[in-house]
């Protein structure tokens, strides 16, 4: 199996660990969880759960010493992530820093500054998120202050972590967040020099202004599909949000190659939707960074299928076409989800 098809099927199915190798990775939370390992050299964020990964025909074994991942009769290393030292501290003010921001990948600070999201409270929340579900587990607080996430900032430099995503709940329909992720730019970016990304949902272009001049270096405003029928009963809450102005505004503000959307794939779209959604992304300059539909436990959607790994590799093998005839550079987004890559194969598929 080649690196891209490994990945790709990482990320829809898993391992199959009979004998619970792998351990506790992230069960819930704003965005895609699982646990973040290297396998065969590449960053993958697998899922971990029994009705993801019971059909997978790829096995986590012990071997020399470690770990590694058998399929078709082929081995391939397998490296465990260690948690930072910041996990055992607390900030100032007496919160446990792993209730405050978590280690993404392999050197990615992410945290979610707002857990809940007033599109939930209305009944028109995504399928898809569980972000209240670590609330909920008291693994994390519903808001988190500017001078906590500088405190920890500090200490996730000297773990060696190199970037940061904050990403938040929609807070209001006034600014979408922005004024608050704006502070908690600020005040990160006052105590460690590492490139800050921000994700959230359209703001206008004051908001993406104050963002960028608070220290935000890309941005993330997600589209989640393309296809608007699946919209309506997955996303509702986002139907009437203008994306293509945000868009083009992002770019205007953000640059070249630093504002991108995560697309969501298996939630049930027109595949004939896809290619020519990554096309409109392309051309007005936003990178469309494609993952598979996960089911996480407490969202609406827990108990759906991923996309099988066939159908995900055509997309990425699409999404890598456009990239190349659109000049986008992934590995010159400074900071954030694209930079990480650990829960998309598209970074593979452009090499294949």
């Amino acid at each position: 199996m080649d690196r891209f098809s490994l990945k790709t099927h990482l990320l829809c199915q898993g391992f199959t660990d009979k004998k619970g190798l792998l351990g506790a990775g992230r069960r819930g939370g704003a965005g895609p969880a699982g646990l973040a390992i290297e396998v065969d050299g590449f960053l993958v964020n697998i899922p971990l759960f029994q009705g993801e990964t019971r059909k997978s025909k790829i096995e986590i074994k012990k071997g020399n010493g470690g770990l590694k991942a058998v399929a078709d009769g082929n081995s391939y290393y397998v490296k465990k992530i260690g948690s930072p030292n910041f996990y055992t501290k607390s900030t100032s003010d007496g919160v446990p820093m792993k209730k405050i921001a978590l280690l993404h990948g392999r050197d990615c600070l992410a945290t979610t500054l707002y857990q809940s999201c007033i599109l939930l409270k209305h009944g028109m929340g995504c399928g898809f998120c569980a972000i209240e579900t670590s609330l909920q587990a008291d693994r994390t607080i519903l808001e988190k202050k500017p001078a906590q996430l500088a405190e920890v900032a500090v200490e996730a430099v000297r773990d060696g972590i190199t970037h940061m995503t904050i990403t938040t709940g929609t807070p209001n329909l006034r600014d979408h967040g922005s004024n608050m992720l704006a502070s908690a730019v600020a005040a990160v970016k006052k105590n460690v020099d590492f490139p800050v990304h921000v994700q959230l949902t359209p703001p206008d272009r004051r908001g993406l202004e104050r963002l960028h001049k608070s220290g935000a270096d890309t941005i993330g405003i997600h589209v989640e599909s393309f296809d608007k029928e699946v919209l309506k009963t997955v996303c509702p809450g986002k139907l009437g949000f203008d994306y293509t102005g945000a868009f083009k505004e992002a770019v205007e503000v953000f640059g070249e190659n630093q504002v991108s959307s995560i697309v969501i794939a298996g939630l049930g779209e027109d595949p004939k939707l896809m290619k020519t959604g990554f096309e409109e992304l392309a051309s007005i300059g936003v990178i469309p960074f494609l993952v598979p539909f996960r089911p996480l436990p407490g969202s609406l959607l827990e108990n759906r299928q991923p996309p099988k790994p066939g159908y995900m590799k055509k997309l990425y093998i699409d999404l890598a076409h456009v990239m190349h005839e659109s000049g986008l550079r992934m590995d010159r987004h400074r900071a954030g989800c694209v930079k990480c890559g650990a829960c998309s194969a598209v970074d593979l598929a452009m090499d294949a």
